[in-house]
């Protein structure tokens, strides 16, 4: 505090008090004001001012020890409010089941609608589920749907198209119940038997009822377990159950002579073999019948006339039969054309007949199963799933459609065969080459395996040195051919039919048969039709000309010789076992009754004996599937092809890869 004199002279008062004052006052200039109470004068005293002062003073001291005060912050934007979500669509009043495509899928799309039923939404789950009961589609629990919607009064709307779906997979079911039923004795049903004239064996009794059953199929059996039997047994079935009255059978040309004999063989009936479309028109504009002919007609005819097609479409047939060729290469399912006619031809009755292995066709396979599953109730969607599977898997998913059983599997219902491998030795001037050319080809193969390049130029001495080889092993068969020939010849009703790949080889062994006074017939390459037919009746009918020689490259199709006890020998051995299987079924018949002698000529110590030792291993004998094999061995191979004919070429010369 700041002492002040007694008396009350303003000089006195003014400048004792200004210092303290002041001083408080530079202290507190900050914005905060000072409140000293009541204003202190000097008329009022000098205690007065006195306390005045030491009030302000105390007051700004207290301050100092008040916060700074903080600049004013620019005030926070307001948070902005949540959008509101759009308003969702009301469900309609009504649930639907509707039909959805996913490329060659079809399934059934369901949408609840307001206030569906718990039952419905729980049976709408079980949609895309088949069961034992409707193994394609579950259209049981779609009819459970229509009988409680009812019953909730709930509107439930199924198109149209749906039912139309459904009605291929439900009919199916109906004709196995109506089979069953009609024939528990099953392939042995006289109902079944009666409907052909010859025995059926078990086997081919089952693939008939299959077919039926199944209504649209693929019969893809081995050569030689009677398909195209099994295919007559079948519509005169559909004919007889099912009211399939009028049937068409498309086949190659040169097989339509075959199935007009086999339906008159098996059925006691007439086929109409259609050469113009007059003969169509006819066909069309008779009265169908159980006993109708059947009308026959060239395949190459569908595609390129159009007047041939609306013929066709005009006679409406109710069943409809493609068959094919022996040459994969050439099967009508490589022709796009082709299958979009016969797509036209809407029939409720279909079977396509494979003669050949479908397993390694997956381009004819696909167009097969598009056209037998035309309403598209999963076939090319269980192909498409499984591509990468094993062939078994594939081919027992694919069981509704294609039915494809081996000579394995049916062995026991076959006639037995006594095979046998007739060793033979190179003579003194063959060795010497075969050694030397199987060393060019194992170098060509070593130095593919480095280089994984053949030129063309390189491909063909391949192939030439190759060709050379394999010719050189049947020199010295000849001696040996005829004296097993005499050895089966001696049996008196005994016939005896010789393949080989090589008409030279042929030749060859028809000189040696003419010099020793054995007849024989030659089925020529070129001979086709009505000659071809006229030697094999010779053949099978003279029992002078004993003795046929076939060549490989001669028409294909079966010879014909169901009633003759005919043995099969081999002058050599080709690359593709699917080849030697074709042999053995234009001989062997189903329906023999007779052992049939099966002798396999092979040169030793050569690369035909490493063949059939690879052949026979079960491992090794994938790589000949579907080889080029004869003629066609002349061709250029590329890409995969080739690679598959040189790793099959590695393991045959033994080198590693």
């Amino acid at each position: 505090m700041v002492e002040v004199a007694a008396e009350p002279a303003a000089e006195a008062i003014v400048e004792p008090v200004a210092e303290p004052v002041a001083e408080p006052a530079e202290v507190v200039a900050v914005d905060t004001p000072v409140d000293v109470g009541t204003t202190a004068t000097a008329d009022e005293g000098p205690d007065a001012l006195t306390q005045a002062v030491d009030n302000a003073c105390g007051q700004a001291v207290d301050n100092l020890g008040d916060p700074m005060p903080q600049p004013e912050l620019a005030p926070e934007p307001e948070p902005q409010p949540e959008p509101e979500p759009e308003p969702q669509p009301l469900a309609p009043p009504f649930s639907q089941v509707a039909l959805e495509a996913l490329g060659p899928v079809r399934r059934l799309a369901w949408t609840p609608g307001r206030d569906c039923p718990a039952e419905l939404l729980a049976l709408a789950a079980q949609l895309d589920q088949p069961t034992a009961a409707a193994p394609l589609v579950n259209d049981l629990a779609l009819l459970e749907m229509v009988r409680i919607a009812r019953e909730r009064r709930h509107a439930l709307r199924v198109d149209e198209a749906v039912w139309l779906w459904l009605a291929p997979a439900r009919d199916m079911r109906e004709r196995v119940h109506l089979l069953e039923t009609r024939m528990p004795e099953g392939p042995a049903s006289p109902l079944l038997t009666a409907l052909v004239t010859l025995p059926l064996r078990t086997y081919q009794g089952e693939g008939a009822l299959y077919a039926a059953c199944a209504g649209r199929s693929v019969l893809a059996d081995d050569a030689g377990l009677g398909r195209t039997v099994q295919a007559v047994a079948a519509l005169r079935l559909l004919a007889a159950q099912f009211g399939a009255e009028r049937a068409l059978v498309l086949a190659p040309a040169e097989r339509l002579a075959h199935w007009a004999e086999q339906w008159q063989a098996l059925t006691g009936l007439s086929a109409l073999q259609a050469g113009s479309v007059t003969d169509i028109t006819a066909a069309a504009q008779a009265e169908a019948s159980p006993q109708a002919p059947l009308l026959l007609l060239a395949e190459a005819a569908l595609a390129v006339q159009a007047d041939t097609l609306a013929a066709l479409q005009a006679f409406a047939p109710d069943s409809v039969v493609v068959d094919e060729s022996d040459d994969a290469n050439l099967s009508p399912w490589l022709d796009t054309d082709f299958a979009a006619a016969l797509a036209t031809l809407d029939g409720p009755f279909a079977l396509s007949v494979a003669r050949t292995p479908v397993e390694v066709r997956p381009r004819a396979l696909r167009a097969m199963l598009e056209w037998v599953d035309a309403s598209c109730l999963g076939a090319i969607g269980r192909l498409e799933a499984l591509a990468e599977a094993p062939v078994a898997e594939r081919l027992e998913a694919l069981g509704p459609w294609l039915l494809r059983r081996t000579k394995t599997l049916v062995l026991r219902q076959l006639p037995e065969t006594v095979e046998a491998i007739c060793p033979v030795e190179l003579d003194a001037a063959e060795r010497p080459l075969h050694d030397a050319r199987l060393a060019q080809i194992v170098r060509a193969v070593q130095r593919w395996q480095r280089s994984r390049y053949l030129s063309d130029a390189d491909q063909r001495r391949l192939l030439s040195t190759l060709h050379a080889l394999r010719l050189g092993c049947n020199a010295g068969k000849i001696g040996t051919t005829i004296e097993g020939l005499e050895t089966l010849l001696a049996e008196p009703d005994m016939r005896v039919v010789v393949f080989s790949q090589w008409v030279d080889s042929l030749e060859a062994l028809s000189a040696a048969l003419t010099e020793r006074g054995i007849a024989h017939l030659a089925l020529p390459v070129d001979v086709g039709g009505e000659a071809r037919r006229a030697l094999v009746s010779a053949f099978q009918q003279d029992p002078q000309q004993r003795v046929l020689l076939c060549c490989d490259d001669s028409p294909g199709g079966q010879l014909g010789l169901r009633h003759a006890a005919t043995a099969i020998l081999h002058l050599d051995r080709p690359w593709n076992p699917a080849l030697l299987a074709q042999r053995f079924s234009r001989v062997h018949r189903a329906d023999r009754v007779r052992q049939v002698p099966v002798c396999h000529l092979v040169a030793s110590d050569t690369l035909e004996e490493r063949l059939v030792r690879a052949q026979d291993d079960e491992a090794s004998r994938e790589h000949f599937v579907g080889l080029i094999d004869g003629a066609q061995a002349e061709a250029f191979l590329g890409g995969a092809r080739l690679e598959r004919f040189m790793t099959a070429l590695s393991v045959l010369v033994g080198v590693p890869a």
